[in-house]
This record gives structure tokens, C-alpha cells and sequence, in this order.
């Protein structure tokens, strides 16, 4: 039974999570549920990326500050193959990151930590992971 104010979903338009079984109308246990296979499925989206690419991104806004990618909803980093190394990280970040979070920018980080400047090569972050930097 609908409560007022809500509206019927088709099953096209149901989240993952939903169609999953974690509905929310059904109180604070699967509302809970439903949280925690969002951060699980957002977390599982960046290492993916991570171990694709073979290097750890930190996610940002446009203008540079880190944003929280449970906040805004991740998509699926959906390519097969690593880019190539040769290209720079601004390359990278242009035509990979924004092609599939166009409202987002990201930082490349090192190993260390430390991000990668735009005319870095992306076969030099790669090796500092395998560096172990």
C-alpha cells in the first residue's frame, strides 16, 4: 500500500539496491541495509578504478575540493583495458574520468599519496605503486 506522497516506481526505475531487495520503506534495518550496499557498491566503483588504471584517484568538484562520491552517486568506471601509459594524467583525466563523471574532476595521486600534475606521465604514477613508494 502507497503512502500519500509516494509514487509507484517500475522496475526500470528502481536502484540496483532495490531491485537487490534493500527497499526502504520497511524501517531503519533496511534502510541500513540499503546504506551500506551503497558504500559498498561506491567504495567497490573506486577499485575498480584503482585496480584497472593501477593508481588511486581522490575524487573533487570542479573546483578542486574533495567530495564524498557516497554523496553524489558513483557510475561504473566501464572500461577493460588500463589507458596507456604514454599519455599525460590531464590526457587521462579527459578522456576517461570525464567522459563518465562529466560534473566531477579527480587527482591522480602517487603512491605517497602526493597528486600527480597534469604533464606527468601516467607510466610514472603506475610505477611508484610498483615502486612501492
Amino acid at each position: 500500500m502507497q503512502e500519500m506522497g509516494q509514487e509507484a516506481v517500475s522496475e526500470g526505475e528502481k536502484t540496483e539496491a532495490e531491485r537487490k531487495g534493500f527497499g526502504v520503506e520497511g524501517g531503519m534495518t533496511e534502510r541500513k541495509s540499503l546504506y551500506e550496499l551503497c558504500t559498498k557498491m561506491l567504495v567497490t566503483r573506486l577499485r575498480e578504478l584503482s585496480n584497472l588504471e593501477g593508481f588511486d584517484v581522490e575524487v573533487t568538484n570542479q573546483d578542486g575540493e574533495s567530495v564524498n562520491p557516497r554523496t553524489l552517486g558513483f557510475m561504473r568506471y566501464d572500461f577493460d583495458l588500463p589507458a596507456n601509459g604514454q599519455i599525460t594524467v590531464s590526457e587521462w583525466k579527459a578522456s576517461r574520468f570525464r567522459r563518465y563523471f562529466p560534473l566531477l574532476d579527480c587527482k591522480v595521486l602517487f603512491a605517497n599519496g602526493n597528486e600527480a600534475s597534469g604533464f606527468t606521465m601516467i607510466r610514472t604514477v603506475r610505477a611508484s605503486y610498483e615502486a612501492g613508494e
